[in-house]
């Protein structure tokens, strides 16, 4: 008996009343705010792995085809220039000296190929009248022979002045050439975005001088996961914004999807893919960077809710539903999904209050709620 005054006093009565302190006790209520089932439109998106860049479509980073020493720079950083505009002179007199010895060479070379056009003619002219006279037996076998061979010594003197010719012109177009290559010009009309050079450096083949590019027509470019990739196709819609654009939202489309998976430096495999942008801004900037939604799939008038409110990431999914003074977790069915809406398939009614926490407390099937706090979110 006084083992069992013993258990009843310092075991079973301070359990009962630890049980009694647990129920009526005050329980925690956890303030939550509550939103409903919308109808509406989703569009499921593909973003790429990072932000897209914008670029010219044409673009050029001239080099330099020649060696010499920069003279002059005709233009700066930002100008616009055009097609066939010298930006960079180069110092050229031994060209030029080269190319007029050129020019003179061919001047004397056409001037013998003359003289021996007329001496050609000359010997032809005897040839004709030697054989008339050996016709006629005037002169000797042994004089038209010798007549004849100066009439083919003159031929192959006119076809050497002739090649001699051809040679002379090719020299004048290569020097020509090497002293054009003293002036670079613009390829095409656009803006230089970059200068490499300083007047005094000295050039040699392959030396980077200049970036020039176009702006009449702009793309972006941007890499995608390769599974994401697989789900784009050219025309599809693209919504795009820059942080440098105070929030405007641009449209454009996509133009272009590489057909192979490249590796980055980072050993990172993805595809490029590049968007047409609908109206360029005046502000738009070569290398400017944008976040980038491709629309993959587009649902109208469908039932959805927050994204917010949805828990799961893999499998299951579901929300919490106000039943009376408590929450109660639901699970449920989706569609499509996207940052800011996910489609409702089945699991909640247009009646439910679902619930959208607004503390750091995690929810829990169960949990009492505060409802003199209890109202319809205006945030969603």
């Amino acid at each position: 008996m006084e083992i069992i005054r013993i258990l009843l006093k310092y075991i079973f009565v301070p359990v009962v009343i630890f049980a009694l302190l647990f129920y009526i006790w005050p329980k925690k209520l956890v303030d939550v705010e509550y939103t409903k089932i919308a109808v509406g439109d989703i569009e499921e998106v593909v973003t790429p792995l990072s932000n897209s860049v914008l670029q010219a479509e044409k673009f050029a980073r001239v080099k330099s085809a020649t060696t010499g020493e920069i003279e002059k720079i005709m233009f700066k950083k930002g100008d616009r220039v055009k097609k066939g505009d010298i930006i960079i002179k180069l110092k050229n007199d031994e060209q030029y000296a080269r190319l007029k010895l050129a020019e003179a060479n061919l001047k004397a070379g056409i001037a013998q190929l003359r003289q021996t056009k007329i001496r050609s003619s000359t010997v032809q002219k005897s040839l004709e009248r030697a054989e008339r006279l050996f016709s006629e037996k005037i002169v000797s076998e042994s004089s038209l022979e010798q007549t004849k061979t100066e009439s083919q010594v003159m031929q192959e003197a006119l076809n050497v002045s002739e090649a001699n010719i051809l040679q002379l012109e090719s020299q004048l177009r290569i020097a020509r050439s090497i002293y054009d290559n003293t002036f670079i010009k613009a390829p095409f009309d656009g803006i230089l975005s970059e200068i490499y050079v300083e007047i005094g450096e000295y050039l040699v083949p392959g030396t980077p001088i200049y970036d020039l590019f176009n702006d009449d027509r702009y793309y972006l470019s941007a890499r995608f996961d390769e599974v994401d990739a697989a789900r784009i196709t050219t025309g599809m819609r693209v919504r795009l914004k820059s942080d440098s654009l105070a929030g405007r939202i641009l449209e454009g489309k996509v133009s272009w999807i590489s057909p192979v998976v490249s590796t980055d430096l980072k050993a990172s495999k993805g595809v490029e893919v590049h968007f047409d942008v609908n109206n360029v801004e005046p502000d738009m900037r070569i290398g400017m960077s944008f976040e980038a939604e491709v629309i993959v799939n587009t649902k109208r008038s469908v039932k959805f809710l927050p994204s917010s409110v949805v828990v799961g990431r893999y499998g299951e999914k579901y929300v919490f539903v106000i039943n009376g003074d408590y929450i109660r977790k639901r699970t449920i069915n989706i569609g499509l999904s996207n940052w800011e809406r996910t489609e409702i398939i089945s699991g909640v009614e247009e009646t439910d209050m679902i619930v959208v926490p607004t503390s750091a407390d995690e929810l829990k099937d169960g949990m009492k709620i505060n409802k003199r706090k209890l109202r319809r979110s205006e945030r969603l």
